[in-house]
Formats: C-alpha cells, structure tokens, sequence
C-alpha cells in the first residue's frame, strides 16, 4: 500500500524528490534493481544532498551493474553526507 501511494506522489509531483526514493526503495526491497537504481537516480538529481542511505544504496547497485567507478563515486558522495 505504501508502494502505490509513493507511485502516486511521484506522478502527481514528479519534482518530489522523496517520493522518488520511497519508490526506489520499494523496488530494491522487491529486487527490482534496475527500477530502483533509476528512481533513486531521480531523487539525488531533485535533491542532492538527499541522505547518505540513496548514495549507499546507488553505489551498491552500480556495483552490482559490474560499475565499480560509478560505485566508489556514489560512496564517496554517501560518505560527505553523513
């Protein structure tokens, strides 16, 4: 239910960089990897500075791509935030 409510969110205020992650979230707890990676990528382009967990989380999956530039990157800005 949380799911269809940030679905909501992100269509009705595409600019809504929260909702974008709450998204993103959703999907990676489904395993939904490259969904995921594509909303959190969304959200850090609205709102940088975000939170330090999207950067974690981007970075794992750029990994995961077999990404590692883009994955100690995406550390590296994790860890400036926290």
């Amino acid at each position: 239910e949380a799911q269809v409510h940030a679905r909501r969110a992100a269509e009705a205020d595409p600019e809504l960089p929260q909702a974008h992650k709450a998204v993103g979230d959703a999907a990676y707890r489904a395993g939904r990897l490259e969904e995921a990676a594509e909303r959190y990528q969304r959200a850090v382009r609205l709102a940088p500075d975000l939170g330090s967990e999207t950067w974690v989380r981007l970075g794992t999956l750029a990994l995961k791509r077999g990404d590692r530039a883009g994955a100690v990157n995406a550390w590296e800005r994790a860890l400036t935030l926290h």
